[in-house]
């Protein structure tokens, strides 16, 4: 959303609002899917003794601090207390000191995190800037023009133009990363949408949603390879078990595609 954001020149805040609603129904389809698969027995899922309520209230407080994290984050965001970026820094102090005061960080910890950093910053900051020279490229040669005219000349239709999205991105998504895409589709989606009086906030959640599916989908799902090298299993085994929960995120999709105000909803509050 944050790559989106600096390429469409959408506020990252109103996306980050703007995924609430999807992303906990992507939650609760999933949830409806498993506890299916697991009542009718297509998935084995032994029963635990539920552990008392003192240990249960233990963990609580052992991840309530932690958990704090994000909705620092996000919180400082919304509330316009600071800008993603010190939002961010905000959000790092913080953990600096939860790990000190948890005696869990060390020097060669920060040291570590440091050059992680640096290295993912700067792939981000070359993502981004080759991603307004391809923009500027696109728009000199008059590709988005000539993409426009081509899907006008075939339909009309805002419900078959976003249909035609979807599956694009979703076919994508299978064979490259959702960052190389978001780059290479953005440009033209925006200007697509424009033509369509869409909501930029509405489009950048559909391709970012659309793009997580993409990205666990057989046969080049990236996520997939990164599960399978985890869990030591073969990929096709990994594959095989994770298209079963694609359909209810697939009903999301359609669900964000189709009735704009389940993104919108949350983000109008705050304007």
């Amino acid at each position: 959303m944050v790559i989106y954001g600096a390429i469409a020149d959408v506020s990252v805040a109103s996306l980050f609002l703007g995924g609430f609603v999807p992303g906990i129904l992507m939650g609760l389809s999933l949830m409806v899917m498993i506890y299916f698969m697991a009542r009718t027995g297509r998935e084995v899922c032994p029963v635990h003794k539920r552990p008392p309520l003192k240990e249960i209230f233990k963990a609580f407080r052992r991840a309530l601090f932690p958990l704090l994290a994000p909705v620092i984050i996000v919180g400082s965001i919304i509330f316009g207390i600071g800008t993603p970026t010190e939002s961010g820094a905000i959000a790092v102090m913080y953990i600096i000191i939860l790990g000190l005061i948890y005696r869990e960080l060390t020097i060669r910890n920060i040291l570590s995190a440091l050059e992680r950093t640096v290295l993912s910053s700067v792939v981000i900051m070359f993502i981004l800037s080759t991603s307004r020279a391809f923009a500027w490229a696109l728009t000199i040669e008059r590709v988005t023009d000539s993409i426009i005219e081509f899907i006008y000349g075939f339909t009309g239709s805002k419900f078959v133009i976003l249909l035609l999205i979807n599956v694009v991105l979703l076919i994508l998504g299978c064979f490259e990363t959702a960052t190389a895409n978001l780059v290479i589709v953005t440009p033209i989606l925006v200007a697509v949408a424009q033509q369509l009086d869409m909501d930029l906030v509405h489009l950048g959640v559909m391709v970012v949603f659309n793009l997580v599916i993409g990205i666990i989908t057989p046969p080049v799902g990236t996520s997939l390879y990164i599960v399978a090298d985890i869990t030591k299993l073969p990929f096709e085994t990994v594959a095989k078990e994770t298209l079963k929960y694609i359909p209810p995120l697939l009903v999301v999709l359609g669900l964000i595609t189709y009735c704009p105000q389940l993104v919108l909803f949350i983000p109008n509050l705050f304007r």
